[in-house]
């Protein structure tokens, strides 16, 4: 007979409902869509024509990576579209149930797979960014499993070579939806050269923005000692008729408003006046 040692005693606890995919085994939508994001991040390995709005973490490092760029709101939508694969590519349309008659490139006339071939791999697309300079980064971005990883290498490069790479991808964009429009197709030395004028224009208003004096930060409204009032005034005056105007706002330690005030003046003769007038207003009015 084997008898029960002290040591090890059989705890007897209920069955309940655990979510795997949780540390606490509480289950959340948020948990939920982590796992699905996971998913969808494996089964589009080595695929460009897959979401890539998959992962979690990486689209928002991808998203901070755009954020921090200094270009325009319209670039950086344009990117953000791209690295999540949610540019009305044909491939795409067709694939979220739109019909699509013809599915074929539409700068090469070619079956284009995803948007890997229209940006890099097509002919008329590898040749224009040999004409721009930029094969090489044509070369690391050919190479990324996903259109997230190709952005996320574009803009780890130096500014310049950022700015020509995606200032590059967006005219494309732009001209390959001029052609599907029926519109005259420009050349290619054309998109190249606008390509490097953008990112030398944008170069420049960058250092012209470093060059400009910070603005001091506006003071905020600080409370005054326990059972005293603030009075607050200001004037403001128009030299094209000569009028002005004051205003003044008297406030306790908590900052309710006790009184408040404001007026017009016909033909001051500066704005000094006016705020001159704004402290005998509201002298007036808190004595």
């Amino acid at each position: 007979m084997f008898q029960k040692s002290s040591q090890y005693r059989c705890i007897e606890m209920d069955d309940i409902l655990a979510w795997h995919y949780d540390p606490k085994g509480i289950f959340s939508v948020k948990s939920t869509y982590r796992v699905f994001c996971d998913e969808q991040n494996r089964s589009s390995k080595n695929d460009w024509a897959a979401s890539s709005s998959s992962n979690g973490g990486e689209s928002e490092k991808v998203w901070s990576t755009i954020w921090n760029m200094q270009a325009s709101s319209r670039l950086k939508h344009f990117l953000w579209r791209l690295a999540h694969n949610s540019l009305a590519l044909r491939l795409n349309l067709k694939r979220r149930g739109v019909q699509v008659e013809d599915d074929r490139c539409v700068m090469c006339n070619r079956l284009g797979k995803d948007g890997a071939h229209l940006f890099l791999k097509c002919k008329q697309a590898r040749e224009l960014w040999r004409r721009a300079g930029l094969e090489q980064i044509r070369l690391v971005m050919v190479n990324c499993a996903t259109a997230r990883e190709a952005i996320l290498k574009l803009l780890t490069m130096g500014d310049e070579l950022q700015l020509k790479g995606s200032f590059l991808l967006n005219n494309w964009w732009q001209e390959r939806n001029q052609i599907r429009e029926g519109e005259r197709r420009r050349s290619l030395d054309d998109i190249a050269t606008l390509s490097g004028r953008q990112a030398i224009e944008i170069s420049k208003l960058q250092k012209n923005m470093q060059s400009v004096p910070k603005v001091q930060a506006i003071r905020r409204w600080e409370q005054p000692p326990t059972g005293l009032l603030k009075v607050n005034v200001d004037g403001a005056f128009r030299d094209l008729d000569k009028n002005g105007g004051w205003g003044y706002v008297i406030r306790d330690e908590r900052g309710e408003v006790i009184q408040s005030g404001l007026g017009r003046i016909m033909y001051t003769a500066n704005s000094l006046y006016t705020r001159l007038m704004a402290c005998l207003e509201g002298a007036k009015a808190h004595y």
